[in-house]
């Protein structure tokens, strides 16, 4: 109730609800109940932009799921708490925290809690050290999907990029979308691969115009091996015309980019190139 009143914009009655919730869980002796609360608070707190009263909170929060036992608790609050932690730049920090919330997601069998882990794990490691991100992606879609759910890291990705696209945060937007692209190919969906090749081309910089039509044409290979090929097609075209060309100048313009498809394999290929995509985008991740 009271992260749906904040979400509303009504913090002065999602803070009653919280002492409300707090009074009640103590006159039950319900710790569990007590912790998150204490966790709902450092998630109201760090909305407010109190984050070292928000870090307290989620810490007295995860001593007491500790305390009880409770490993899902300790996954949620130990998630949030290195999400925090990375969007401050205290990655040294965040790290243990996101790692742990993987592992404990993966003993009470939450695969889109380790999911989402992964993808904050990729996302705040691509500064430093671009190859590890892409694995942590790759052997997470390869995991998830032996599992059975390898919509979930689909899923966290897609929310992650709707996240960046509301907050006009064009890095974000463009990591998303280039690693949607090598999940997609590791699921052997091309028609995705090319739409989100196409994403992220739309979000480069007119001074990495090169990178976009490398992207476009990339599309375009993808596009005669699709399922809906009508559908890459018709978006290869449009995003041509965007960067003001027609199909047969993109050829002209890149025409090593089929060739090294072929050669080095899609996802080969991708791997190659996707350090230098992001790094050209608009708010390179490198810089954070």
């Amino acid at each position: 109730m009271a992260r749906l009143l904040a979400d509303i914009g009504e913090i002065g009655e999602a803070t009653k609800s919280l002492r409300e919730a707090m009074s009640l869980n103590r006159q039950l002796g319900n710790p569990d109940g007590i912790a998150e609360t204490l966790y709902q608070t450092a998630c109201l707190m760090s909305a407010a932009g109190k984050i070292d009263g928000a870090l307290r909170f989620f810490q007295r929060a995860l001593s007491i799921h500790e305390m009880t036992g409770n490993v899902r608790g300790q996954s949620t609050v130990c998630y949030e708490l290195g999400y925090q932690l990375s969007l401050r730049g205290r990655k040294d920090e965040a790290r243990p925290q996101l790692e742990r919330a993987v592992r404990l997601s993966a003993m009470v069998g939450d695969a889109r809690g380790q999911a989402v882990g992964l993808v904050r794990l990729a996302q705040m490691t691509f500064a430093t050290d671009p190859v590890e991100a892409f694995v942590l992606l790759r052997d997470g879609e390869r995991h998830l999907s032996r599992i059975g759910a390898g919509r979930d890291l689909l899923d966290a990705l897609q929310s992650h990029r709707s996240v960046a696209r509301s907050a006009r945060n064009a890095a974000e937007f463009c990591f998303a979308s280039a690693n949607l692209v090598l999940v997609h190919l590791l699921r052997g969906d091309r028609t995705r691969a090319a739409e989100n090749a196409i994403h992220l081309a739309q979000k480069l910089p007119i001074e990495r115009s090169d990178l976009a039509h490398q992207l476009t044409a990339f599309a375009l290979w993808l596009g005669g091996k699709a399922k809906r090929r009508d559908l890459v097609m018709e978006q290869v075209v449009t995003n041509a015309s965007d960067l003001g060309l027609t199909l047969d100048e993109l050829r002209e313009l890149t025409p090593e980019v089929p060739e090294l498809v072929q050669a080095e394999g899609e996802l080969a290929w991708v791997e190659t190139m996707l350090g230098e995509w992001l790094l050209a985008t608009p708010e390179p991740l490198a810089a954070r």
